[in-house]
């Protein structure tokens, strides 16, 4: 898990513009968000990270 400063990204929204980039270039893919109930917030967006960002080797 990555953590970003609020001073980088003060929202969530601030986000989308890097994300899509990353997504466009292979690096992200976007899971479908699932909703398990009718009630509160929303799960948040998640994204696979191309393996070989996370092991060279692959």
């Amino acid at each position: 898990m990555v953590k970003l400063s609020r001073s980088e990204f003060p929202t969530a929204a601030d986000l989308d513009p890097t994300l899509t980039l990353l997504e466009d270039h292979g690096y992200v893919r976007a899971q479908p968000v699932v909703r398990t109930g009718g009630r509160g917030r929303p799960p948040s967006p998640r994204y696979l990270v191309h393996p070989r960002l996370t092991d060279p080797t692959a």
